[in-house]
């Protein structure tokens, strides 16, 4: 579980993973953070002292954690404003490189198979969901990726396809090799797309999906849509599914569930070594 963080000494240089390094600064207090971030930062620092260890079968592989990390910033680029590409901030190597690098030290798949992440607005949260289901689609070793976007409504599920869209657009690379259409975006060499859907969402069985977002989960009040892409997930080695969202009113829904779920695997009350 992590959010954004203010900071006060860093660099914005990606040329590594700065996950470790972000964690390592949040710790010495170089980077002002919530209670929260700070125990998500001690949690990966003392799960590196962990590896070979027995009962601790994960080792964190930064070159698979720095794998998303690259393609963002050499493939992407914002659809808005005037910027030629992006360049992920060091909270969003921790979270990436979290959720990507720690893989299990025999099989290679990755320990991660769910993450909540909170994101203060204005802070990059659309971008990130659309840079992270681009990779999954098409650089993530997965054939026949489902990648699925996830909102409470139609329109806020349109919204963040119709973002990736035209991210996609805006990269002469990426609009080579992807083919979107009104309800789709498909890449053809591994057989995958990105599909929006919504709580509301007439036809909601057969996904399979590979990875998928559920993007302002504090607006979400029960589990239906949630439960439907989980139990899809049968099929696949290593799936991911990230809940992101800013701040909300919605106190009796599953974001409270998963925060609090959470904060208690933070806090060592509860063991859960698969949640991020």
């Amino acid at each position: 579980m992590a959010s954004t963080a203010r900071i006060i000494e860093t660099t914005s240089k990606s040329s590594k993973l700065q996950t470790t390094d972000y964690a390592r600064a949040v710790v010495a207090h170089l980077i002002v953070t919530s209670k929260k971030v700070y125990q998500a930062c001690e949690r990966h620092l003392n799960d590196l002292s962990r590896q070979d260890t027995k009962g601790f079968p994960y080792i964190f592989n930064e070159d698979k954690g720095y794998r998303p990390v690259t393609y963002i910033e050499q493939f992407c680029k914002p659809s808005q404003g005037d910027f030629d590409r992006l360049e992920l901030q060091p909270w969003q190597h921790f979270v990436i490189g979290s959720l990507y690098g720690w893989v299990h030290k025999k099989t290679g798949v990755r320990r991660f198979k769910e993450g909540l992440i909170y994101v203060g607005r204005k802070n990059g949260k659309t971008t990130l969901i659309s840079g992270l289901s681009l990779y999954a689609a098409s650089k993530d070793g997965e054939n026949g990726a489902r990648v699925f976007q996830l909102a409470n409504s139609k329109e806020q599920a349109r919204e963040l396809f119709d973002e990736c869209k035209a991210m996609v657009r805006s990269s002469n690379l990426l609009d080579r090799h992807f083919e979107s259409t009104l309800h789709e975006i498909r890449y053809g060499k591994t057989v995958s797309k990105i599909v929006p859907l919504a709580t509301d969402s007439k036809k909601l069985d057969g996904k399979n999906a590979s990875f998928a977002v559920f993007d302002e989960i504090h607006e979400y009040k029960g589990y239906k849509l949630i439960n439907v892409i989980k139990n899809s997930t049968g099929a696949r080695s290593q799936p991911m599914l990230i809940y992101i969202t800013t701040a909300g009113y919605q106190l009796d829904g599953p974001l409270m569930d998963y925060y609090e779920k959470g904060a208690d695997v933070l806090s060592g009350v509860l063991t859960d070594e698969r949640t991020f």
